[in-house]
């Protein structure tokens, strides 16, 4: 009896100990999904991933952000280096020190007052005259010229160094012109019409590589200060209104008020482009901050930035505000609430925004980069 007791005992013990066991493994996989859970709401609250790289280059230096790197100048030394694979870096000794550097990912280029150079292409594009803006696409470059003869021409070339499109602005009046950026061939240019005592803007918008028009929009009564291409959208700031057209049907979306600002920055990430709006007569005033919605209609978001004390510079990227201040880089959400928060290593002293996504700061003779994903 003993014996079937002992043996009882045991079986009992085993059992209790096999729940046990089995209470302590749903438990633990309880606060494992927990911490599932818990890592997924952390990152979904911090929408942005920021991410720091030192440049080899002065805050004195000429230099170019391409997209995937950068082009700089080292003395007579065109420098190239890449933020991503250092087997694309290259360095060429130049006869002469350029004016300005341009490039994106498939293409770098060189500019003098009266020259452009295509780098790894054979010869420069000299013109008789003077360059009044040159800017980059993903594989073209175009070039507004003033000949000495007082010819206003702009001219688009590809990544060869050929002329692929021209047209002549010597009685019309060229506001703007640029691309919409990253791998698209989109090209846009805006012209002033002047008829009466009334001026309004044309703007066109174009696919390089097919030669086709793609869209033809009219502003009546106002001159339009910026064009910003997104891949819904062809957003008009003027004089007087913001106005979205939808890039499908070159339609009117809508209207909203700019109230006599000035657009200082825009970016646009999710379906929302943000505007920096400032007051020219008002240097070191607050700047106004709006939010608008890429649809039929703009459902609009608006805050005051009364700014700091300790302010370098405010851009937008990526849809965000982000304010530099002298010793952090400060990420503000659509309602200026402080959204996240990064400590600089040293004083900051000056920032320039590199593109939509990306800033760089200054830090004494220090270059850092900073790329928001």
């Amino acid at each position: 009896m003993e014996t079937l007791r002992a043996t009882g005992n045991r079986r009992r013990n085993k059992r209790r100990l096999n729940v046990r066991r089995f209470i302590l493994v749903i438990l633990a996989l309880f606060v494992i999904v927990g911490a599932v859970i818990g890592i997924v709401f952390g990152l979904k609250s911090c929408s942005l991933a920021v991410k720091k790289q030192s440049l080899p280059f002065s805050p004195e230096a000429k230099y170019a952000y391409t997209g995937d790197g950068f082009i700089y100048m080292d003395g007579l030394n065109l420098r190239y280096v890449s933020l991503s694979d250092e087997e694309n870096n290259f360095s060429e000794q130049l006869e002469y020190a350029p004016e300005k550097l341009i490039g994106t990912p498939q293409l770098k280029a060189i500019a003098t007052r009266s020259s452009f150079r295509i780098v790894n292409t054979r010869h420069d594009n000299s013109f008789d005259g003077e360059i009044r803006k040159i800017t980059a696409g993903s594989n073209y470059i175009a070039v507004f010229v003033e000949g000495n003869d007082g010819k206003l021409t702009l001219i688009v070339y590809n990544a060869a160094g050929d002329r692929c499109y021209t047209e002549d602005y010597t009685d019309r009046v060229l506001l703007d012109f640029g691309f919409e950026g990253g791998g698209s061939d989109s090209f846009y240019t805006s012209e002033l019409i002047i008829k009466g005592d009334v001026l309004s803007t044309s703007i066109k918008t174009r696919d390089i590589r097919r030669q086709s028009n793609t869209g033809d929009l009219y502003i009546q009564g106002q001159v339009v200060t910026k064009v910003f291409l997104t891949e819904k959208s062809v957003f008009a700031y003027g004089t007087d209104r913001i106005i979205r057209f939808d890039r499908k049907t070159n339609t009117e979306a809508y209207r909203v008020l700019a109230n006599g600002y000035d657009c200082t920055d825009a970016s646009w990430s999710g379906g929302r482009i943000v505007f920096l709006l400032s007051r020219s007569d008002d240097r070191g005033g607050p700047i106004n901050v709006l939010s608008l919605k890429e649809d039929s209609t703009a459902d609009e978001s608006r805050f005051v930035m009364t700014g700091s004390g300790e302010s370098v510079a405010c851009f937008t990227l990526s849809g965000k505000v982000f304010e530099v201040r002298s010793d952090k880089l400060v990420i503000l959400n659509n309602k200026g609430a402080e959204e996240k928060s990064i400590p600089f290593e040293g004083e900051i002293t000056g920032a320039a925004k590199a593109d939509n996504n990306a800033l760089i700061v200054f830090a004494g003779n220090e270059s850092i980069f900073y790329s928001v994903k």
